[in-house]
């Protein structure tokens, strides 16, 4: 699987500013035809900064049972403050990435476009031929 970095963040949004945690969920089904859900989100390190590469690893799971599903997923991130003079939280950030996976029994990998705020973690489908679609929110608990 393939790792891509988000875009580098301007030097004037550099500010240092620690945030907590929000910690693993618990399984949220989101859509994949049928029973594809997230058992857990981590954010490594646990405390970043604003302007600093963060790791966020899900973990997926298959409550169909169909095949087995890789786990976990790793996306790079780069923190973002949404806007200069406020308070830094998770409230107050944003990150982009993109990774690109394969999945069991599909004929093409797909592409994926994750925008991660405070208390989610939006997972949305590059289109991809007609392939399937994965998409949702994934609630991350703060």
């Amino acid at each position: 699987m393939r790792r891509h970095g988000a875009a580098p963040v301007l030097a004037s949004l550099l500010a240092a500013c620690t945030v907590s945690s929000p910690g693993p969920t618990p399984a949220v089904p989101i859509s994949r035809g049928s029973d594809l859900a997230v058992a857990a989100v981590t954010f490594i390190p646990p405390s970043p900064r604003v302007g600093e590469s963060v790791t966020a690893v899900v973990d997926w799971v298959d409550l169909g049972g169909d095949a087995p599903f890789p786990v976990p997923v790793t996306i790079d991130l780069v923190l973002q403050p949404e806007s200069l003079g406020r308070v830094c939280s998770w409230e107050t950030l944003e990150a982009l990435g993109t990774v690109s996976c394969e999945f069991p029994g599909w004929t093409e990998p797909g592409t994926y476009r994750w925008d991660a705020w405070v208390d989610s973690l939006k997972v949305v489908e590059e289109p991809n031929e007609g392939n399937n679609t994965l998409g949702g929110t994934i609630t991350v608990e703060g």
